[in-house]
């Protein structure tokens, strides 16, 4: 009887220690699996950006420098605005798969916060007056003037949140509002655009994820830019969160940063 005890005992020892090893097999591959695609993303991208760039060029010189008909130059300004919008398309499928990657390099330095901020501001201004929509700045509440991070990462992310509230309200405001308290630096871009859906707000951070409606249609792109901005501010101690009472209700979203 001990001796079957013991051979029961050695039999469930031996299993344990297979499936163990069968799981870090798995792990093993799955990581492969993950650098192999990480690793075919930035090479893919890598290709195609070149042409893309290319692409551009020649049709900016086209409208720049020869005499087009108003058809024509419609033409050209669809391929220009085409190839840069599969550029920026690319550009954040990279920047995904460099974070995947945990190969997104980080080079912080002192910034001046209200500085980079109007830059921000001030380079998205004219899509907010084509839209007669008012564009405002707030930093009443701003204590601090500077702060030590990644400048290039600190504008994608606002950039991309300002370009969001725009691009998503038809009419009335996008307002900036810049603050602090003891531990964070806040940036707060509120609308009055077209709003989420409780439901749809839980889908918002999945990559490749948009919510389906009118305003959307209009505005295809790759469902990166929520996401992309929240895997990048925490790279940088911070987060970006999302705010909507629901459809119809505007937006707020608010990226914060660990000071």
């Amino acid at each position: 009887m001990d001796d079957e005890n013991e051979r029961s005992f050695y039999a469930s020892i031996t299993s344990m220690i297979a499936l163990q090893l069968d799981r870090i097999r798995l792990i093993n591959k799955t990581m492969a699996a993950s650098k192999a695609k990480s690793a075919f993303i930035s090479n893919m991208s890598h290709e195609l950006r070149t042409p893309l760039n290319a692409i551009i060029g020649s049709a900016q010189f086209l409208i720049a420098y020869e005499e087009l008909s108003d058809a024509q130059q419609d033409s050209v300004g669809s391929i220009e605005s085409s190839a840069e919008y599969l550029l920026n398309m690319i550009n954040e499928i990279l920047d995904i798969a460099k974070i995947e990657a945990g190969k997104m390099e980080v080079y912080k330095e002192k910034i001046n916060i209200l500085e980079t901020l109007n830059n921000c501001y001030y380079m998205l201004q004219p899509l907010a007056d084509e839209k007669g929509l008012d564009f405002e700045l707030n930093s009443q509440n701003l204590t601090i003037f500077e702060i030590q991070t990644d400048p290039k990462i600190f504008q994608q992310i606002t950039i991309n949140l300002l370009s969001n509230a725009i691009k998503f309200t038809k009419e009335g405001f996008v307002k900036l509002t810049i603050y602090n308290d003891k531990k964070y630096l806040y940036i707060e871009i509120e609308d009055s655009g077209i709003g989420i859906s409780k439901l749809d707000m839980l889908e918002l951070f999945n990559d490749f994820t948009q919510v389906k409606n009118v305003m959307r249609k209009q505005h295809k792109g790759t469902g990166l830019g929520l996401s992309l901005s929240q895997k990048l501010a925490h790279i940088l101690d911070g987060d970006v969160e999302l705010f909507s009472a629901g459809l119809g209700y505007g937006c707020r979203a608010t990226f914060s940063l660990y000071i």
